[in-house]
């Protein structure tokens, strides 16, 4: 009874150790779908340690063999996958390649359902899809997109009234949510020039301690697409980039168009500034009351 117990924990810790991991997977129909699996494997396990034999082969008979109950559970998955697997990618596909149309046709119905993806506005549609339900500090997209040594960048931003940043990097097509070499020329791109856009119209006093990053993306909603001739990927998953020149080359091109577009955009240019200086002041006040917070238990202690 012992080994069953120990071999019980083992298997739950293990279980867990997998939903932690799990979790961590942006494409949540993926997470879905292996958490269905994973609890039908431990459920299986369990059932082999405490139910007779008669009721555990019951068990996997309603599991494993064609039944109402398997068949419906199937085509449930199969709806799900579709709706947010499929669906998912194939608009995703089409906001990254601007113009293009993909045809999805579903023909498990008696009618089958086609739909049509194609987007001219590219990334900029794509960012105006994702701020749905959000309230935008300006309406206007910010497009930015440049080329140099056949590595080009495309970024499109806008910002909201949120406080949360959702940003999306990709490569070559390739969802790449563990960032990279990209995202990090974009990101220290972003707040270097609006640092410097904040100085130069005095929105920033030169004695002011300077916008950090997470100030300059709080409510930001960003996309950014890549395309490089010889991309070097670390992981076996391709989650994030690490090629390193192209850090220099996206951050150089960043740092021109936006740098142009603020000067060329000003009422646009004020809100973001604005945004990210109400984020500073956020952040100053939080530190502000951890700090008396931390001198009122340094008193009591006395």
């Amino acid at each position: 009874m012992l080994e069953k117990i120990s071999s019980v924990i083992q298997a739950i810790t293990e279980f867990l150790g997998g939903f932690s991991k799990l979790n961590e997977v942006k494409d949540h129909s993926v997470s879905i779908f292996f958490k269905i699996i994973l609890c039908t494997l431990i459920a299986l396990f369990l059932g082999k340690l405490f139910l007779r034999d008669d009721l555990y082969d019951w068990v996997v008979s309603i599991i494993m063999k064609p039944n109402p109950i398997t068949i419906g559970v199937i085509v449930g998955l199969a709806m799900i996958l579709y709706s947010m697997y499929a669906q998912k990618r194939v608009r995703e596909l089409a906001f990254l390649n601007k113009g293009l149309r993909i045809i999805l046709v579903d023909d498990r119905e008696i009618e089958p359902k086609k739909e049509i993806f194609v987007y001219e506005g590219g990334i900029s549609e794509y960012v105006k899809f994702l701020n749905k339900g959000k309230t935008p500090i300006h309406e206007q997209i910010v497009h930015l997109e440049g080329e140099e040594d056949n590595i080009s960048v495309e970024v499109a931003m806008q910002y909201n009234t949120g406080y949360t940043s959702n940003i999306y990097s990709f490569t070559n097509n390739i969802n790449t949510h563990e960032g990279g070499t990209h995202e990090d020329g974009v990101k220290r791109a972003l707040t270097r020039i609006i640092n410097s856009y904040g100085k130069k119209n005095k929105f920033l006093k030169d004695n002011d301690a300077p916008l950090t990053g997470d100030d300059v993306r709080e409510g930001l909603t960003m996309i950014i697409s890549c395309k490089h001739p010889d991309p070097q990927f670390e992981g076996q998953t391709k989650a994030k980039l690490g090629t390193p020149v192209a850090r220099t080359i996206v951050e150089s091109i960043t740092s021109e168009k936006l740098k142009y577009f603020l000067e060329e955009n000003k009422t646009v240019a004020t809100g973001i500034i604005n945004k990210a200086l109400k984020g500073k002041e956020a952040r100053e006040a939080a530190r502000r009351a951890r700090e008396e917070t931390r001198n009122k238990r340094k008193v009591k202690a006395r």
